[in-house]
């Protein structure tokens, strides 16, 4: 995905107040609820995208998912911001349960060949992530502070996204 873009889909997201649910439908492909519209965040490496279709969807049952429906579901907005010269779009939220209510954000890494998607607190410690990174100069795995990922030289060339109804389901 370009930056521009993410731009203009940061803007488009911050429209919305709360997350139904996010859901993993495939092992790099995740669906986002937002006032009942599902939208297609595909994080395969190489190939991120987002768009709207309707997939089947698998059970997945690792801590990942787990975490995903403890923290996003019925998930009230409170920002969406792309990280300054990165392709990586921040959800910031807070949910209220039964008797605790709890604030995170999820970043989705739409970095060409490094995509993934983590979980963390609102001081930015690790709660999960899609991909565990052990071998890197950025750790990526639980109870760890998430390192922002160095900065990279954008494409600058702006194309404006017209509809967005059309741009989701190219």
């Amino acid at each position: 995905m370009k930056y521009t873009e993410l731009m203009q889909l940061q803007n488009f997201f911050s429209q919305f107040k709360k997350i139904d649910f996010i859901k993993r439908v495939n092992d790099n492909i995740l669906e986002l609820s937002f006032n009942r519209e599902r939208f297609i965040f595909d994080l395969t490496r190489g190939m991120s995208a987002i768009y709207t279709a309707k997939l089947m969807s698998k059970n997945y049952n690792a801590p990942f998912d787990f975490m995903l429906k403890k923290y996003f579901n019925n998930a009230f907005i409170k920002e969406v911001k792309l990280l300054q010269d990165n392709r990586i779009l921040c959800f910031s939220v807070k949910v209220d349960k039964a008797y605790k209510s709890y604030e995170s954000k999820i970043y989705f890494e739409f970095t060409g060949k490094n995509t993934n998607v983590i979980i963390t607190d609102e001081k930015d410690l690790i709660i999960e992530a899609l991909r565990h990174i052990d071998k890197s100069y950025r750790v990526v795995k639980p109870n760890v502070i998430l390192e922002a990922l160095k900065p990279y030289k954008m494409d600058e060339k702006f194309e404006e996204i017209k509809n967005f109804k059309d741009y989701f389901t190219q």
